[in-house]
């Protein structure tokens, strides 16, 4: 079955990865792409043969979009398209203000609607392995999760501060919102678990937001982790994308940039890698998945976790500023299918 899926967000991302992914899909139609630049619009239409706008158009006629639009918006287009019955991947973050995601929580169960994020590293077979090892118990108690997330970013917050069309102006948030949220989405999404508690500091190194952050928390299971997050590597240095998590019968090392993860026991070593015909790191997978899950198929990046990260940026920049340990706002109980939960 064909399916006819809208993009909105002509930008860089959408430009290298989704629009080529549902171009080049045998089951997808490009229906449409939007973007406020009309002049971004077109030229990005003309290259992948698609209809396109300035302004959103009727959707009626799309089985799903993907918004890959600045983050303060994502919220406000998400619900208006889940509330029409139409499948949504919406870039990350979720939303950039807590009550916003909560929201949209509340809105995909209660429609029923498919919503994933696009955390890239969540579509990977690596990512997979993660969350199958922890739930089979192979590490025994979860004692403590350790993050690090380095990426070139910071030169980019500089730059874009004022841009309002940009993820990386100031009003879209800085390291911890753009960068960092992608490890802390993936050991919520593995674990199945929420921070409760979050201590930390950040640098600017000059800029409207956050650069670099590190943290402690406390999960709900129990275990206690810390992590470190820095935008400023120079040109050419090595980017570091890894969560790891170590129980008491063994550990799990996830690389999220190279799409690698590793378990390791007593009893030995497993290993997860992309093979020789996939990329380390899925950018095409958000779509894909997109399309499978339109016929029913399993979604790797779910609402729940996304909303939950937001909740724990908010606590960790609310902990920079208070210099204390502060409580994370937790998830709103699932609703019921009594209530409209499909």
């Amino acid at each position: 079955m064909i399916r006819r899926i809208a993009v909105l967000g002509a930008g860089e991302w959408a430009q290298a990865h989704h629009l080529p992914a549902l171009a080049a899909h045998p089951d997808v139609a490009l229906a449409r792409i939007v973007d406020i630049d009309g002049e971004r619009a077109a030229q990005a239409a003309a290259r992948f043969d698609a209809a396109s706008w300035s302004t959103s158009p009727d959707m009626s006629d799309v089985d799903a979009v993907v918004i890959a639009t600045p983050h303060a918006t994502h919220a406000e287009l998400t619900t208006a398209y889940l509330e029409r019955g139409i499948a949504v991947l919406v870039e990350k973050p979720l939303a950039t203000r807590v009550d916003d995601a909560f929201a949209l929580v509340a809105t995909a169960e209660r429609t029923g609607v498919p919503l994933l994020v696009g955390y890239t590293a969540q579509f990977s077979n690596a990512a997979a392995r993660v969350r199958e090892w922890f739930h089979e118990g192979l590490i025994g108690e979860l004692l403590h999760v350790a993050i690090e997330f380095s990426s070139r970013a910071g030169r980019l917050y500089r730059a874009h501060a004022e841009d309002s069309r940009s993820a990386y102006s100031a009003e879209n948030g800085g390291q911890a919102a753009t960068q960092l949220s992608h490890a802390v989405a993936a050991a919520l999404s593995s674990l199945g678990q929420e921070a409760t508690r979050v201590a930390g500091i950040v640098a600017n190194r000059g800029t409207a937001v956050d650069v670099d952050d590190a943290f402690v928390f406390a999960l709900s299971g129990g275990a206690k982790g810390a992590g470190t997050s820095t935008g400023a590597l120079a040109d050419g240095a090595a980017l570091r994308q890894v969560v790891r998590y170590i129980g008491d019968q063994g550990s799990i090392s996830h690389d999220l940039l190279w799409g690698r993860a590793t378990l390791s026991t007593e009893g030995g070593m497993r290993c997860a890698a992309p093979s020789h015909h996939e990329a380390p790191y899925p950018a095409a997978g958000p779509v894909s998945t997109l399309v499978s899950i339109l016929g029913g198929g399993p979604n790797p990046s779910p609402v729940r976790p996304a909303a939950a990260t937001v909740a724990f940026i908010d606590a960790l920049q609310t902990a920079a500023r208070t210099g204390r340990l502060e409580s994370v706002r937790p998830l709103p109980a699932p609703m019921s299918r009594d209530k409209g939960d499909h």
